[in-house]
C-alpha cells in the first residue's frame, strides 16, 4: 500500500492476523454474522472479508476448496502454500 494511509494498512494487517487465529471456521463466522466480534475487524473490513470469501467460494473449485470446502489461510490470501 505504497502512499496509502498507514492507519488503514495497519488495520488490515491486524485484522489478517486476528483472522488467522480464528477458533471457528471463517464460513461459520460469516454465516453467524460474527466477523465484527473479532478484534480489529469493523464494518468496512467485515464487508471486504465477506466479498473476498464469496468470490473465493463461488469460483471454480481449486486446491483451496478441496476437502475443507472453504478458504485456506485467511481472507486476505495468506496461509500455507498449496501442496
Amino acid at each position: 500500500m505504497s502512499g496509502g494511509n498507514p492507519y488503514s494498512s495497519r488495520a488490515y494487517s491486524r485484522a489478517a492476523d486476528d483472522l488467522s487465529m480464528l477458533a471457528v471456521p471463517l464460513d461459520q463466522a460469516i454465516r453467524e454474522k460474527r466477523l465484527q466480534e473479532i478484534p480489529g475487524v469493523g464494518g468496512a473490513i467485515a464487508d471486504i472479508i465477506k466479498k473476498l470469501h464469496d468470490r473465493h467460494t463461488s469460483g471454480p473449485r481449486s486446491h483451496a476448496q478441496g476437502d475443507s470446502g472453504g478458504c485456506s489461510g485467511n481472507a486476505f490470501g495468506a496461509g500455507p502454500a498449496p501442496r
